[in-house]
This record gives C-alpha cells, structure tokens and sequence, in this order.
C-alpha cells in the first residue's frame, strides 16, 4: 500500500488549504517522486526531488511554454524547499483544470474530438525549437549535439537488460537488436513533452482539453519519439488515430512511417528495460507494446 507522505499532506491541507480525497503515484523512480492528487478544490500534481535539477527542468519548461503563447499548460502555485530528515527536498505543486481523460468513459467520437485538440496542442508545442538535442538541462538546452547520439546513448545497456532477462526468444531478439541500429541525424530539435499520455490530459464538461500535465521529463527532438510515447502508453488504435490528426493539422510525422516505427521500438525497448530493472507492473504490457511494433516492421 502506497502512503502519502506526512509532509506533503501537511502542505496541501495547511499550506494551500486543500482537502485532500484521494491519490496516485505515478512514478517508480526513487530520485523523483510524482503524484496526482484529487482535493475538495480539484486536482493538483506534486512533485519531490532531493535533486534540485529536476524541480527546475519543469519549472522552467513551463515558462517557457508560457512566454510561447503555449495553450492548457498547468498553473505553479506552490514551489519551494522543505527539510525532511534533516535534508533540503525540492517541491513542485501545480493545479491540474478538468478530469483525466484516461477515465472519463467517453464514446469514440468524444474521444476523437479530443485527440484532435491535442494534436493541435502538439503541433504548437513542437513549433518551439532548440540547438541542441535529448534530456533537457536547467538552462533548457539538451545533451547533445545529433539527435543520433541521444538515441544510442544508452542503447547498448538497455539491450543487454533484455538478452539477461531472456524475455525474447534469440530470433526475436536479433531483430529488435537490428532494427534499433538506425540513424536520424538530420531532423528538428522541437520542444517535446516527452510523456505525454491520455493520463495526463485533463478535460472539462464540454470536453475541451483544460490542462496537459506532467511536463517531468522535457525532450528536445524529433516528434516522432512524442508520437511514439502516446502510442507506448495508449496502444495502437488511439496513437493511430492521434497521429492522423497530427498530421492533417501540419505535423511533419506519418503513421506507419518507418522513421515512427522505429523510435516506437526504441522507446518500448528502453522502458522494458526500466520496468525489468525495477522489476516494475508494466512489464507484460510493454513487452506486448514492443511485440505490436515489431509485427508492422
């Protein structure tokens, strides 16, 4: 059973006068601590780090999605340090407009009018671009200098969990080993949200998207590896059908691209690896995800 720290619960309901009802963890890694959190005012999302660093990616990503005109971004209204067993941990609350769009039980159609706002909302978003490429630091500027480089960085490790492992028969693995080995040098260093998912796209009553949260992990890139996450954590169907929006509205990614394909079994790749290393819940519906991609190739 996960607990809500006494020290963030104190904040919520002293600090920000919120009544808290009930939460979510949505992160595994023991260096960020990720929830979302439903009060009596609506949702909010907090984030804890002892790594300053990863506080202020977020925070100054906001910002500068902010001073871009960029649209349904969340509002910062608590960002401060605390002491928690006598060491300074860096805090991130945000509050969260609408409801979850991953629980909203809508029809198709419903469901379609929304991913083609947010299809218009990544569109934007990939408008802003940067020099330089992966994981951004604080100043906001990425790792490295070729998008390529981002992409085989940790490659090798990620392919060496899977063989260790033994979760693919030896025929399976040389193809994905194989068609991970590829190039993409040449293409844009667009701002990219980096996991986005229907989880974290809050709609309101007129099933308008309100606010697309969880800016934790800011990329600068390539498109096609956004695309590729909504497809890793929402299936086939609804990134199919996010990507043909994506790109009726001016979006410079194809579905069944081979460049798509490929970034989406790099990314189910690299988080099967993680989910095997933490021994983590979702590492049948990855190892599925990979297998779906593979099967198009």
């Amino acid at each position: 059973m996960i607990v809500l720290p006494g020290y963030i619960a104190e904040i919520i309901e002293r600090k920000l006068k919120r009544k808290i009802i009930s939460f979510e963890s949505l992160s595994h890694n023991p260096k960020l601590k990720s929830y979302t959190i439903l009060t009596d005012k609506g949702y909010l999302s907090l984030r804890s780090s002892r790594e300053t660093e990863r506080i202020e990616i977020e925070v100054n990503g906001l910002e500068l999605m902010r001073t871009k005109g960029t649209t349904c971004i969340p509002k910062i209204i608590y960002h401060d340090t605390v002491e928690y067993k006598k060491q300074p941990l860096f805090l991130l609350v945000e509050e969260i407009y609408g409801s979850p769009l991953n629980s909203a039980g809508l029809t198709i159609f419903s469901y379609n009018k929304v991913l083609a706002q947010l299809a218009e909302i990544l569109v934007g978003l990939h408008d802003i671009t940067l020099y330089r490429y992966g994981t951004l630091g604080p100043s906001l500027v990425g790792s490295f200098y070729t998008w390529n480089s981002f992409l085989v960085s940790s490659l090798e490790k990620e392919l060496d969990v899977l063989r260790e492992h033994k979760i693919f028969p030896s025929t399976i693995m040389k193809r994905i080993q194989k068609s991970l080995h590829f190039r993409q040098d040449k293409i844009s260093s667009s701002l990219l949200h980096g996991h986005i998912a229907s989880g974290y796209v809050y709609i309101d009553k007129n099933l308008h998207i309100a606010t697309v949260s969880n800016f934790v992990y800011p990329v600068s890139g390539d498109p096609n590896w956004e695309l590729a996450g909504f497809l890793l954590y929402d299936g086939l169907d609804r990134a199919r059908r996010l990507v043909n929006c994506y790109y009726l509205l001016g979006g410079f990614v194809e579905w069944d691209s081979e460049d798509l394909l490929k970034t989406a079994l790099r990314r189910s790749a690299q988080s099967l690896s993680y989910e095997l290393k933490i021994a983590g819940p979702r590492i049948e519906r990855r190892r599925d995800i990979l297998l779906q991609v593979l099967s198009k190739m």
